[in-house]
């Protein structure tokens, strides 16, 4: 089971999934008028993105890809709809991406990777080193101009 913002998007049953959306609605979208309400229903398959859409899963998410991951799915039965649910139905998301665990991860590694690579600027075959010595450390500045207004 998968939860973000307090919604179970791991739902098998329709009705169930019905009643999270309307909750949902009810409980973060004020306006239901507002685009992103108009963005919820999703009921799986290759997204409908729209200029509203500002999720990395967006950009790396082909309908060709998408054709070759739609039915592999792990042992829970976590499949590729479950982990594009969020991206689809919140347009707002900035990964629209979410995993089950270990065995999502390498699933959907090519997907998974492209969108982390995107994010962190860490290559899949990179290598994170670990330095716990605290007299090595060294401060960072900030130039104002990049600081965001």
């Amino acid at each position: 089971m998968l939860c973000h913002l307090g919604i179970i998007f791991y739902e098998k049953e329709e009705i169930q999934q019905q009643v999270i959306v309307k909750e949902f609605k009810a409980k973060f979208i004020h306006n239901l008028t507002h685009p992103i309400a108009k963005m919820l229903e999703y009921k799986g398959g290759y997204p409908e993105f729209t200029e509203l859409h500002k999720c990395l899963l967006k950009h790396h998410l082909t309908e060709t890809a998408y054709d070759i991951l739609k039915d592999l799915k792990t042992s829970n039965g976590f499949n590729l709809d479950y982990a594009i649910q969020s991206g689809a139905m919140l347009p707002h998301c900035k990964v629209g991406l979410v995993n089950e665990g270990l065995d999502s991860l390498k699933l959907y590694k090519d997907l998974n990777d492209a969108i982390i690579e995107q994010h962190h600027s860490f290559k899949p075959d990179g290598e994170h080193t670990t330095n716990m010595n605290s007299s090595e450390l060294k401060a960072s500045t900030l130039d104002a101009k990049d600081l965001k207004k």
